[in-house]
């Protein structure tokens, strides 16, 4: 299981969602958790989410750069691992 979260959140508890995943999740070694700085629910950085105009550009002109860096990233790696 793969869980990203975006440290800038306002919708869902970081901490209390990633040690909720960490107990229920067992073996542990089945769960992957990254968190990413200056990011908020739709792995967004917080400029661009604060910014509808903003986002509206990255997505036009951009869209491979509308996510934080490393986010497709990881769940590209994350599917690779897959058996």
């Amino acid at each position: 299981m793969l869980l990203l979260l975006g440290e800038e959140d306002i919708h869902v508890n970081v901490q209390e969602t990633e040690q909720v995943y960490r107990k229920e999740i067992s073996p542990s070694s089945l769960l992957t958790v990254k968190v990413f700085a200056n990011t908020e629910h739709s792995m967004l950085d917080v400029q661009a989410a604060d910014s509808p105009l903003r986002a509206l550009f990255i997505s036009l002109f951009a869209p491979r750069q509308i996510t934080v860096d490393g986010y497709m990233e990881e769940i590209e790696q994350f599917l690779k691992k897959l058996p």
